[in-house]
């Protein structure tokens, strides 16, 4: 299992990630020996208020500095621990289920007929016993969780200070990353960006995407889509990447020769991408959930973030109202997001009449009572220029990015974006 050897890198990478994730997993989860020796002698280190460095993890378990260190440069930073060990738990607990289901099996199997009935109370005690388990696992006491907390806050404030990267994952937008807290999207969480019909949802969608994706080469990602085929976001991303304008990528622009150069300098500069499009209409949750675990283990890796694009284009289940659909699938979506403990930033349509405030508020999103409920942020975005083509007086390249929502960090912030739509590429507006 690719998760073990992952959360113990990381830990030997940042000791202080062993104080995270001893809430969550234990020794006796992992499957692999040799990952349980070395979890079980930094827990015990923790536990004696000493410092579970590579050295000291040497001298407690016996293996060599040489072994230890090749497992350190695994990962980049421990700031992944915690999501290495929900995966450590979650395979250990249906290692759990899938023995107990055999042996249950083996046991009817193997039982005279007249004790039957006696097989079926074992049963019943076993699984009441499980769902009492079960229980007790979703109990966190408010001691802990305050312990965690300041964990989790320590945790942050050693990574700033050594440097590294922050628990949320960039827009590539350094004044949308600080307006929205925790260095951007979080892991875990659900952050909706809503906008009228080309004003730059899309783009700003691909462009988080691609920020992650460079930041966090140690992670997949997916872009998952019912608007556009995966050969249009592959032009945009062209676009943006290599500075050819989207004319030019049609063929209307500039030289051929030109375009070439640029593309192929582009393609032969591009790093390795642990990154997937799912491009299929009528996208529905279960797709979705699909495609982030496919994504996991096509390429071993962690999901950081997922794109959906976008809400009202996607499948619904059945309701009484177009409210109660989309309140199921973003309340799916959501729930998604926090289980897979994947950043998820879910495009959806602003339903705007002229004549309305020119900037954008929550209710104007479709399923605006839903989609406030479930988001963990909104963002809303306007283009002057968009609303009345009489009325040219703003900088057609400025786009805002209205913080309507933002659970952990209030609202009401504004952040200005230079868009060049003509190649797709954006940055903050003073930068």
């Amino acid at each position: 299992m690719n998760a073990e050897p992952m959360l113990i890198s990381s830990i030997l990478r940042d000791p202080d990630a062993v104080h995270q994730v001893r809430a969550i997993c234990e020794p006796g989860h992992f499957a692999d020996e040799w990952c349980r020796t070395v979890y079980a002698a930094a827990c015990e280190i923790a536990e004696r208020g000493n410092h579970p460095t590579l050295e000291v993890i040497a001298t407690e378990t016996g293996f060599g500095l040489e072994q230890l260190y090749a497992m350190q440069i695994r990962v980049e930073s421990g700031a992944e621990a915690r999501q290495f060990a929900e995966l450590v738990a979650g395979a250990a607990g249906l290692r759990g289920l899938v023995e107990w289901g055999y042996g249950l099996a083996q046991a009817a199997t193997d039982a005279e007929p007249h004790r039957y009935h006696d097989v079926q109370g074992d049963a019943l005690t076993q699984l009441l016993a499980m769902s009492e388990k079960l229980g007790a696992g979703c109990l966190t006491s408010v001691r802990e969780a305050i312990k965690q907390a300041v964990a989790d806050a320590q945790g942050a404030l050693s990574r700033r200070d050594r440097g590294e990267l922050p628990l949320g994952y960039t827009t590539g937008i350094g004044a949308l990353d600080r307006a929205l807290g925790e260095g951007g999207v979080v892991p875990g969480q659900m952050c909706v960006i809503g906008a009228a019909p080309g004003t730059g949802k899309t783009a700003l969608g691909l462009h988080i995407f691609g920020a992650t994706v460079g930041q966090r080469p140690g992670m997949a990602h997916v872009y998952a889509t019912c608007e556009m085929p995966a050969n249009r976001l592959a032009r945009r991303i062209v676009a943006s990447g290599s500075g050819a304008t989207m004319d030019d990528l049609k063929g209307q622009g500039r030289s051929t020769y030109d375009v070439a150069a640029q593309m192929a300098g582009f393609v032969q500069g591009m790093a390795p991408m642990n990154a997937e499009i799912m491009d299929r209409p009528g996208l529905s949750v279960a797709d979705v959930l699909a495609a982030v675990r496919a994504t996991r283990a096509k390429h071993q890796k962690p999901v950081g973030v997922v794109v959906v694009d976008h809400l009202h284009e996607m499948r619904h289940p059945r309701g009484e109202t177009g409210e109660e659909r989309i309140r199921h699938t973003v309340t799916a979506l959501r729930n998604l997001a926090r289980n897979e403990n994947v950043a998820l930033v879910l495009l959806a349509q602003l339903n705007r009449k002229r004549g309305e405030t020119k900037r954008p508020q929550m209710g104007h999103l479709r399923g605006a009572g839903a989609i406030e409920e479930a988001a963990h942020q909104v963002l809303l975005l306007y283009r002057e220029f968009r609303e009345d083509e009489r009325e040219q007086d703003g900088d057609e390249r400025r786009l805002e990015a209205i913080v309507a929502k933002n659970r952990d960090g209030g609202g009401g912030g504004l952040v200005a974006i230079d868009f060049d739509g003509s190649r797709q590429r954006m940055k903050g507006w003073d930068e």
